[in-house]
């Protein structure tokens, strides 16, 4: 028995516990987790009086009160929802150095779990040792048998690979020491309604050397020793079953140093409104209303026609610029249906003939469909592609984090966190507008004859419509892709999933780094809200659609769709670690020799139908500068993010499968000049 315990348990005259019953908590399971489970030990043996704050978490190991984070703790049972329970946050729940939270927790309270790739916080007051963290390209040591630090699925026992990490945000403010949570990054999606065990055992230390503590609580449950505390005692036959679980998984009980279960959102909450929204779109998508404004005719040798309108898709935003959604998380069509801009590249060929494919092309971080497809790179380098390989190209703008959002971020989002899902719910009707656009010129908008061509064929082969997408095209290409009813070959250029994962690494979001810093310093304060948003991000992220590449129920018509991940190694616009969950959530295979094997992907030589992931390396980028491995912003930026997309062997890849319909490795070996 701990020595701790072994005091308490001496102590005599303690105050009784209260008799009031704990919050929603690992015994608000089910029924059934509890059924032959009572402890029929004499109700005369000595017990624990256990004293605890039964406002906090009950498995809190700092003063915070919120953390560890997720949990079962921080629900309430609700039988009307998939998975029986609803997210239980308010801002009370959560001590805080600088007052009042700047968003109310509620917000997040419509949710019946955390996103699949929510990140795990937990505060212990000190540093954890970094030689029991695991960084990117960890992966495998944090599935191992025992292993310090691991994510578990509760029904099953499979470890789930994470990276982790102490928070090294504002290490430059003293006064917020004690205030930075160990960081678990799951880096493949946990089960969808499921629960999964977080574990820490009783190997690490912190940066000291010294061992931690187990809270009271846990050590009662742990080592078995009854207490006085009703509520204490209520969560004891879920541990039972939890601490077996992790026992047959390979992480002995007396071993641990503490252990709770996170509940995983259903998949109705994550993907219902997005497909509730193409179910609705889709089918009327090819008639949808659209202007052409201006048609320029030969600007230069590459293009026939540069065409730019407007189109009016189904539109599912409310007037505060979220999504208008009923009890079950469907999306409501709105009868008030704003245009959106759009450009169509069309190469000099189609003068001669019709049946081009057609390649939606997405933008940047901040960009526009436009400005993609006309100015700098876009009149370099995919006008002449156009040409070359005789495709119809045509953009929109990603909104949510299109051109014109980054002031809106600014002036409304920032200052008022409880916005936030103006972002996100953009996001989701930007992939109803990519779709619609899509749709629409597969259906015959390019054959309008205010465009002036006069060949008499369909300018468009429907059967053939594909996809390349960079950066943030990438990023949201990805779900595009999953859910295109027409899309059958995809370029995802430098893409990631799990938006949360991400905004802390990338350059291309400095801009907001010093004001989030300035109006919310506190680093648990800022790891907890960029955690919680994800579940808002989930709307529209591939951590979540991404498998519905390969596998899509709701809409078995789609084509089959050969897709390729190119990654560029070193990336400080878009993490790797960003990339490999994608690639994770996608099930993608390695497509020739890689140069950073990603765990948990094989490996195939090619030709091959995909999904698959291309690596590639600029040595001398990398020898100039690599990104910290932690979740700050790198100081620079190296110019990997878009050296790796312009390189001769890319573009030979992206040429073989527009024109083939299959992938190839394209380098002798590893994608590494060195």
């Amino acid at each position: 028995m701990p020595l701790l315990l072994a005091l308490l348990v001496a102590c005599s005259g303690a105050k009784p516990a209260d008799d009031t019953a704990a919050p929603a908590d690992d015994s608000a399971a089910t029924a059934d987790d509890t059924a032959d489970t009572v402890d029929t030990r004499d109700t005369e043996v000595e017990r624990w009086a256990i004293e605890w704050d039964e406002d906090c978490n009950p498995m809190a190991m700092a003063d915070d009160c919120l953390t560890p984070y997720p949990s079962v703790w921080w629900t309430s049972d609700d039988p009307d929802s998939p998975t029986g329970l609803r997210l239980n946050l308010q801002n009370d729940d959560f001590n805080t150095p600088d007052g009042p939270l700047p968003v109310d927790l509620a917000l997040f309270n419509e949710a019946d779990g955390v996103s699949p790739v929510h990140p795990v916080l937990i505060n212990l007051g000190v540093d954890v040792d970094p030689a029991w963290l695991s960084g990117w390209g960890d992966q495998a040591e944090t599935v191992a048998p025992g292993a310090a630090i691991a994510l578990l699925d509760a029904a099953t026992g499979a470890p789930i690979p994470l990276l982790s990490e102490m928070d090294a945000s504002n290490r430059d403010l003293p006064e917020y020491d004690g205030r930075r949570a160990l960081i678990l990054r799951p880096l493949a999606p946990m089960p969808y309604g499921g629960r999964v065990i977080a574990v820490l055992t009783q190997d690490i230390t912190d940066v000291d050397g010294q061992a931690f503590e187990s809270p009271p609580v846990f050590q009662a449950l742990r080592d078995d020793i009854l207490t006085d505390d009703p509520a204490v005692e209520a969560l004891r036959p879920r541990y039972e079953q939890l601490f077996e679980t992790l026992g047959d998984a390979g992480w002995a009980r007396e071993d641990l140093l503490l252990a709770w279960e996170i509940p995983v959102v259903s998949e109705t909450w994550a993907r219902g409104p997005l497909l509730s929204m193409r179910a609705q779109a889709a089918p009327v998508a090819p008639e949808i209303a659209y202007t052409i404004d201006s048609v320029e005719t030969d600007p230069n040798a590459d293009v026939a026609w540069i065409v730019r309108g407007t189109f009016q898709p189904m539109s599912f935003l409310a007037e505060d610029n979220t999504l208008a959604l009923d009890e079950a998380w469907a999306a409501i069509p709105q009868s008030d249906a704003p245009s959106y801009p759009f450009t169509m590249i069309i190469p000099p060929v189609a003068r001669e003939r019709g049946g081009l494919p057609l390649v939606l092309i997405g933008h940047g971080m901040f960009g526009t469909g436009d400005s993609m497809l006309t100015n700098g790179s876009g009149r370099d380098l995919l006008q002449p592609f156009a040409n070359q390989l005789g495709v119809v190209m045509v953009a929109t703008d990603w909104i949510g984090f299109s051109g014109g959002d980054l002031d809106l971020i600014v002036r409304e989002i920032l200052p008022d966190l409880s916005r936030v899902r103006v972002i996100t719910d953009r996001l989701a009707q930007g992939q109803i507008n990519a779709m619609s656009l899509v749709e629409r010129v597969a259906a015959g908008l390019g054959d309008d004859p205010a465009i002036g061509r006069t060949q008499p064929d369909p300018l468009v082969d429907p059967e053939q419509v594909f996809y390349y997408g960079i950066s943030l095209g990438g990023i949201e290409g990805s779900t595009q892709v999953a859910i295109s009813p027409s899309i059958s070959r995809a370029v995802l250029a430098v893409p990631g999933a799990g938006w949360t994962n991400m905004i802390q690494r990338s350059t291309q979001l400095r801009p907001l780094e010093a004001i989030i810093d300035a109006l919310y310093p506190d680093p648990l304060s800022q790891s907890l809200f960029l955690a919680a948003i994800q579940g808002f991000f989930d709307r529209a992220d591939p951590a979540v659609f991404a498998p519905l590449v390969v596998d899509d129920p709701d809409w078995p018509d789609a084509p089959d769709k050969v897709v390729v991940i190119q990654e560029a190694i070193g990336d400080c616009q878009v993490p790797n670690l960003a990339t490999d969950t994608l690639s994770r959530a996608m099930g993608v295979h390695h497509l020739g020799e890689p140069t950073d094997p990603v765990y948990g992907l094989d490996q195939v030589d090619g030709p091959d139908l995909g999904p698959a992931l291309t690596q590639v390396r600029v040595p001398e980028l990398l020898d100039a500068y690599f990104p910290p491995d932690q979740n700050t912003m790198p100081e620079t930026d190296n110019g990997v993010h878009n050296a790796a997309v312009l390189q001769p062997a890319t573009y030979a890849q992206i040429e073989h499968l527009f024109t083939e319909g299959e992938l190839i490795h394209p380098c002798e070996g590893a994608c590494d000049p060195e």
